[in-house]
């Protein structure tokens, strides 16, 4: 996920959870909202799956934004 720095961003949209995982083939960890201290909603800019890259930049390349 593409977490968001102001939560009152228009742009933003809102999830319960997230869920980490190392690999597509795993189910991962849920982490919920509250759990993250965010509320009811985390905010995040795209519901996206990528490899972990080292830069923001990196990562915008890999889903097609940069």
């Amino acid at each position: 996920m593409r977490t968001v720095g102001d939560p009152a961003d228009p742009e933003a949209r809102r999830v319960e959870a997230l869920t980490v995982a190392a690999s597509a083939a795993h189910r991962g960890r849920s982490f919920t909202a509250a759990r993250l201290g965010t509320g009811g909603h985390v905010p995040v800019w795209e519901p996206v799956t990528t490899w972990w890259h080292r830069t923001a930049a990196a990562a915008d390349r890999a889903i097609g934004l940069g």
